[in-house]
């Protein structure tokens, strides 16, 4: 058995995926005998037992402008619990202030990993003026800094770890996973459907923020609407953008539903909608699209960023403005919807979370040792 802890910044119960996937690789960490400890950012100090281990939250103060993220300032009250646990794997989501704390633990003899869930030239390209290349230049000195912290950097896909190989660095590829039993086809709810009079049904599920372009997909609603196709979005997630959303569809059929934290009834309405539309130019995985396929709903996403090394043929990658997605949209409501639900269903069976982990432990050379988990 393996003591394995796992500490993050920008995890809430709002932050969708980093969320997900750091409690589902705990779960099967602990269904193969591991130890687990997660260590994340809250409102209050915190201790919380689960059937997979340990969540420990440190009080941290809300990310100025960022929606609620929270951000550990107490780095010290960190390394203290990481001193006290003693893990032989230390993994670390984070570029920011935390990835400091491998130095000490490999200084113990302690293996440490640092997960690359977002591209650092992506975020500043995103969010700040200047020259692509400026931030390229940036983000290479920041990152080889970074990776020279740790014994092995882990991106989710090629686009994630590119900026990694640009700077001669080899990050271990390791997809995520998807739960197959909970987002299913057979989750679709005929019934939820009858409450929108217009088809198609369109679903963007995202963190409405700048860096995830959710205006797109009101772009593309409208683009539709002009083409006399009398479609229906339906929004889920929240963030600063969306007041613009909503002033900006004000004379259109969308649906906003905010934020919903049961990941059931998530499940239901991704298998309620004819497609998903995923917009975000610098998704460095998606698992919301992943989750889509899943539920057999087809995925248009940018062709700039991750999400087509997940969705394969099961969906559409768009290269060009809103005409070329809404033309994307006709092509997938081209296909016949038996076909284009099974092969969504079909390329999401390649991903589970028990493939993930199975891959880290190879990584790490730590032995499995199975047992139930409730």
């Amino acid at each position: 058995m393996a003591s394995i802890v796992h500490v993050a910044n920008f995890y809430g119960p709002k932050s969708g995926g980093l969320r997900t996937a750091m409690n589902s690789i705990a779960i099967e960490y602990s269904r193969l005998g591991h130890d687990v400890t997660l260590i994340v950012p809250g409102s209050n100090d915190s201790c919380t037992k689960t059937d997979y281990g340990h969540i420990y939250e440190i009080a941290s103060p809300i990310l100025p402008f960022s929606g609620g993220y929270r951000f550990i300032v107490r780095r010290r009250r960190v390394q203290e619990l990481i001193t006290a646990f003693a893990p032989d794997v230390l993994e670390i989501s984070d570029r920011t202030s935390l990835v400091a704390l491998a130095k000490n633990h490999r200084k113990e003899g302690g293996i440490v990993s640092m997960w690359a869930h977002e591209r650092v030239d992506g975020v500043l390209s995103a969010f700040l003026p200047g020259s692509a290349k400026v931030w390229e230049k940036l983000a290479d000195k920041w990152n080889k800094r970074c990776a020279g912290l740790v014994d092995h950097v882990i991106s989710t896909t090629d686009y994630a770890g590119a900026e990694f190989r640009r700077i001669s660095i080899t990050p271990h590829l390791v997809p995520l996973g998807v739960d197959l039993g909970l987002f299913a086809p057979w989750k679709r709810d005929d019934l939820w459907r009858e409450n929108f009079s217009h088809t198609p049904l369109i679903l963007l599920c995202s963190r409405l923020s700048r860096e995830k372009d959710p205006l797109k997909a009101i772009e593309v609603l409208r683009n539709l609407q002009s083409r006399g196709i009398k479609g229906h979005l339906v929004v889920i997630g929240d963030g600063p953008m969306r007041r613009d959303m909503e002033n900006a569809s004000r004379d259109l059929p969308v649906t906003f539903l905010g934020f919903i934290s049961d990941r059931k009834v998530v499940a239901r309405i991704m298998a309620s909608v004819d497609l998903v539309i995923s917009p975000g130019p610098i998704e460095t995985f998606g698992l919301a699209a992943l989750e889509s396929l899943a539920c057999g709903t087809p995925v248009i996403s940018s062709g700039s960023g991750a999400i087509k090394e997940i969705i394969g043929g099961a969906g559409v990658a768009v290269q060009g403005g809103v005409d070329s997605w809404s033309e994307a949209v006709l092509e997938i409501l081209s296909r016949r919807e038996g076909t284009r639900r099974a092969e969504a269903r079909s390329r999401a069976e390649q991903f589970s979370w028990r493939n993930t982990v199975d891959r880290l432990t190879h990584i790490y050379e730590i032995k499995q040792e199975a047992k139930d988990v409730a």
